[in-house]
């Protein structure tokens, strides 16, 4: 399952790099067509309006490269205990660590893929099959590491 997985989520955030790509390039079209304007008080509030969509998509494409970077980073090799590239079975559910994309369908299973700053992620850290953790009222037992 894991396997599969980590090419459904590569996948997933390739398709989100490029639809940012693409939508910062229809917002930089239309901010070139708002500079051929000439409405005056009109044209300079919608073309600061473009420019700060523009801003946006650029924001969108450099979180989304830099989580395609963080992923491609991680050790994905089965391990004793939950690290970042775990997949991690629980009695609660099937948690990926390692990326924030939150809760994913993925074989008709929900997985919830949780980042390294997320304070359940810092929870999961170092543990092992057999093992409870407790994360606010909820607590889990760790069945498998993937």
């Amino acid at each position: 399952m894991k396997e599969k997985l980590i090419q459904h989520i590569r996948l997933g955030l390739e398709e989100k790099l490029q639809r940012a790509k693409a939508n910062f390039e229809s917002v930089r079209e239309s901010l070139d067509s708002e500079g051929k304007s000439t409405a005056g008080d009109k044209h300079e509030t919608g073309r600061a309006m473009v420019q700060m969509e523009l801003e946006q998509a650029g924001k969108i494409i450099r979180e989304s490269e830099e989580m395609t970077a963080n992923f491609n980073k991680l050790n994905f090799s089965p391990g004793q205990t939950a690290s970042a590239g775990s997949l991690v079975h629980t009695d609660k559910g099937i948690f990926f660590l390692g990326v924030p994309l939150g809760k994913i369908s993925f074989e008709d299973q929900t997985v919830f893929c949780v980042g390294g700053l997320a304070p359940l992620f810092q929870v999961f850290i170092g543990k092992k099959e057999g093992e409870e953790l407790s994360f606010g009222q909820q607590r889990y037992l760790v069945q498998k590491i993937e």
